[in-house]
């Protein structure tokens, strides 16, 4: 299992490797780990952030395309230039890193969840159960009435096996709710205290190592 950071390797011939942008995460940037992996089964960790992470993104290029309908370019010092071969001329998109966030920045605070995301998530859940137990309610109707009728193995099998998938189902949905509610806190800490606390950590992490070495060289010199 691949993280998601890590990106794809193979390229399809005549496909462009350019992006204008690219998400990246570490490790120590997410409430749990699952978050960062591909595979089908971690999609219930993948849903809140990255439904967040895109509504950001596209307010973000909202907010930048407001201000260039205005005329306005990234470079406040600079003037707008028109070029009638292109919709933007691209010295007006030029600039420093701390002008471009501060042209993408967006006017007021967001809410740490994305919009109607509660509401795709009910319509999604619905379905999935309505698939699930679709399936797994005609298996049961079927061995019902199959003689003997009622009750019998196979058919409280069928049950057990839909009411555990359900319950595991509905743990995989509350902890991604909880772990979402969780990672507001450290989306609100100022970037100030979060460099600090990853700067103690890589401190910590540099005397750790600078200690076992001091240890493995004492041992070293000691040694006949």
């Amino acid at each position: 299992m691949e993280h998601a950071h890590t990106g794809v390797t193979d390229v399809p011939a005549r496909t462009s490797t350019h992006r204008p942008f690219t998400i990246t995460a570490q490790d120590h940037e997410v409430v749990s780990p699952d978050e960062l992996l591909t595979p089908p089964i971690f999609n219930y960790s993948c849903l809140l952030p990255w439904t967040k992470t895109a509504d950001t993104v596209l307010q973000v290029l909202k907010a930048a395309s407001d201000k260039a309908e205005n005329n306005l370019p990234v470079n406040q010092s600079g003037e707008w230039h028109s070029d009638l071969q292109s919709v933007i001329h691209p010295s007006n998109r030029s600039g420093t890193p701390e002008q471009i966030r501060a042209y993408c920045a967006m006017d007021a605070q967001r809410s740490h969840w994305a919009p109607e995301v509660f509401r795709r998530m009910a319509f999604a859940s619905c379905v999935s159960l309505a698939l699930q137990w679709g399936t797994v309610g005609g298996a049961i109707i079927i061995e019902w009435f199959t003689p003997t009728t009622g009750m019998g193995c196979r058919s409280l099998s069928y049950f057990i096996y839909g009411a555990v998938s359900t319950i595991i189902w509905m743990m995989f949905l509350i902890s991604s709710i909880l772990a979402h509610y969780s990672a507001a806190d450290f989306d609100q800490k100022p970037q100030s205290e979060l460099d600090q606390e990853s700067q103690s950590g890589e401190d910590l992490s540099v005397e750790g190592q600078s200690s076992t070495g001091e240890k493995s060289y004492a041992g070293k010199k000691s040694s006949p």
